[in-house]
């Protein structure tokens, strides 16, 4: 009896230690991310500190994209290159569209569940940080014919 005992705190013991290995890990994806401990987006400054790569500035015509349909939903703002995502999701209306997002990004995966009935869910799975090439491409995805009415990038906690 006092062995299984023994062995149950110990096994407690490891997982509170993974938890807080798992609560630091997401804690510096967030400062990585230059999202405060309550969400926030940090300032620009402090973005750009945590992220030098960050460019914050969004310089695109309409004809080429609809920024403000590209959304970093943990900072509450638009995205912008140098923004970590876990993931980025969007909804389209049609399989046409689908296909077309999958075209300009094959990351992304499609499928006809997952979003409102009738429309087709998109998902890129881990993209990390977005570079530069790939904020054109998600640009590009704002203006596809019965294209998405806002992409997301999520990150969770």
């Amino acid at each position: 009896m006092r062995a299984t005992f023994v062995v149950i705190v110990v096994m407690l013991m490891m997982a509170a230690t993974s938890l807080v290995a798992c609560k630091l890990s997401s804690e510096q994806e967030l400062a990585d991310a230059g999202i405060d401990e309550d969400g926030a987006s940090a300032s620009p400054d402090a973005q750009t500190a945590s992220n030098p790569d960050a460019d914050i500035s969004i310089d695109a015509s309409p004809d080429q994209c609809h920024a403000e349909s590209l959304l970093f939903l943990a900072g509450n703002r638009p995205l912008a290159t140098g923004d970590y995502c876990d993931d980025i999701q969007l909804c389209v209306d049609s399989a046409e569209a689908a296909e077309s997002i999958m075209a300009i990004m094959p990351a992304f995966v499609c499928s006809d569940t997952g979003c409102s009935d009738g429309q087709f869910a998109c998902q890129w799975f881990n993209p990390d940080y977005i570079e530069a090439e790939e904020y054109a491409q998600l640009c590009e995805l704002t203006i596809v014919e019965n294209g998405p009415e806002t992409v997301r990038c999520n990150l969770y906690l």
